[in-house]
This record gives structure tokens, sequence and C-alpha cells, in this order.
């Protein structure tokens, strides 16, 4: 551990639930992970995703740490037992500074390390104690209480996306970057929306954190496309639009038609 322990002022998940399918009010909507496997993000993509009131949960850690590498290896296990995406950052001192700078109302010089957080619109909503990050059974009851189901699905290997394309013939693709403000905009305020209610299937790539054959065998089959949302139709492509150069009625009238619904809210 980074400093020594001190008594938290959060209260353990053993006083939150005993149930794993209670959910607490606080709980956000997750994305289900198809690699089974925390995410690693960077200092600014993790500015970004707070910035654009992402909602999900997030370990800190340092290396050379022995309670940092047990609160990860539970986080490892956690992740494929339960497909939510799982976020975690390495606190070295760059990563501390640029946080710090960036995201004063989040992270501070004095923070200690391990820590889990859930992160809920761009705020903290709940801190897990330090015990609940030496269980694995705790971390994985407090990931469960804190994550609601949706239908939309994250990966990053190509092995992963051909195995979700074989399986699913009809669902929408939008592919980012999760370091571009407009792009992760029009994810947290347009797509999340509609997609967190619906029936239908949603994919989202972040190009930041996915493997570069993955990106390629995408870009290849969507033009080069930077930044795209794609609706496939019994396994072929039926729309793509760039969305750097559509207008923002054809990106609308996409998202109405795939999600069936009248209007879109500008936020959550």
């Amino acid at each position: 551990m980074k400093s020594k322990f001190v008594p938290l002022l959060i209260t353990s998940l053993s006083l939150l639930s005993g149930c794993n399918n209670l959910k607490n009010e606080n709980a956000v909507i997750a994305t289900n992970n198809l690699e089974k496997a925390p995410i690693e993000l960077t200092a600014r993509n993790l500015e970004y995703l707070v910035k654009q009131n992402y909602s999900f949960p997030l370990l800190t850690y340092t290396e050379g740490c022995s309670t940092c590498q047990i609160a990860k290896d539970n986080l490892k296990t956690t992740a494929k037992q339960v497909n939510y995406s799982l976020y975690q950052i390495e606190m070295y001192q760059s990563n501390i500074d640029y946080l710090v700078s960036n995201l004063p109302n989040l992270f501070t010089r004095n923070d200690y390390y391990p820590s889990l957080y859930i992160i809920d619109n761009g705020k903290i909503s709940y801190k897990a104690s330090y015990s609940d990050l030496q269980n694995q059974g705790n971390l994985k009851k407090l990931i469960n209480a804190y994550s609601i189901n949706s239908n939309i699905y994250t990966l990053s290997s190509l092995e992963k996306y051909n195995s979700f394309t074989n399986k699913n013939q009809n669902f929408l693709l939008y592919t980012y970057s999760s370091d571009e403000y407009d792009e992760a905009s029009f994810y947290s305020q347009k797509l999340l929306p509609l997609a967190s209610k619906s029936d239908k299937k949603t994919l989202i790539i972040d190009k930041c954190t996915s493997k570069t054959e993955l990106i390629t065998k995408i870009d290849q089959n969507i033009n080069d496309s930077k930044y795209s949302i794609t609706v496939f139709e019994n396994g072929q492509i039926k729309t793509t639009l760039d969305l750097l150069n559509q207008s923002g009625d054809n990106i609308t009238d996409l998202l109405l038609s795939f999600f069936d619904v009248d209007s879109i809210s500008g936020s959550r």
C-alpha cells in the first residue's frame, strides 16, 4: 500500500448488501466487456471519460505494492465472473500530476492506493473499503450491487470481435477514441441514453484501448472511418455514417430508426 492505512469514512460493503442481486440506488449502467479483463486507462483517457460524465468502476493502484497486487488480482478474477467493464489505472508520478491538475475534484496527492471508486456521471458516488479490495468475494458483490445490466457490449481483440459478429446478425457498432472530446461526448450524450434502455445490441469499440489488428479490420470494413456508427442487419452492413462528415439530422435519423424511438434526449 502506498501509505499507511487509515479508517475509511465510507461504509463497508458488508453493511451495503448480503445479496449479489440487490442493486444499490447509485448503481450505474454497465457495459459488458467480452474480453473478461480489466481495461487499463491512460490519465488522458480517464480525464475524458470523467469529463464526459461516464459511469464506471475504477481501481487505482501502484506497482511494487503488495496490497495493490492483491486488489488487481481480485479485480481480474471478478472481471472473468461478472462480464462488466471494470477499469484500472496505474498511479505513477506523471499520472498523479496529470489527474490532480485536471481532475482536482476526484484526485489529490494524499490519496491512498489501492482504491476502488464507483464513478457515476463523472463524480465519485462510492469508495470501496480496504477490506473489500482484499476479498474477492466482497469485491464481486460490490461490483454486482453497483452495476446495472445493459445490451451494450465492448471488446478490444479481433478474436472477440469475430466471435461477436458470428453470433449476432443485427447490432449497432460505434467506433471512437476516448481521448477525443467530441467522440466521447456523442456516446455519453446521444448513444448511451438510447442503447442503455433498448433490447437491441450495441457494440462500442474504443480505438485507444483496442488491439491494432482489430482496428485495422474495422477500418477496412467501413472505409477507414475514424469516428463512425454502423448498423449491421442480417450480418451485413446496412448503413455507415462518418460522424465527422455527416449532418446531425442524418445521425439522428439513423439512431431513431435503429432503436425505434421518437426522439433523442440530450443527456442521460
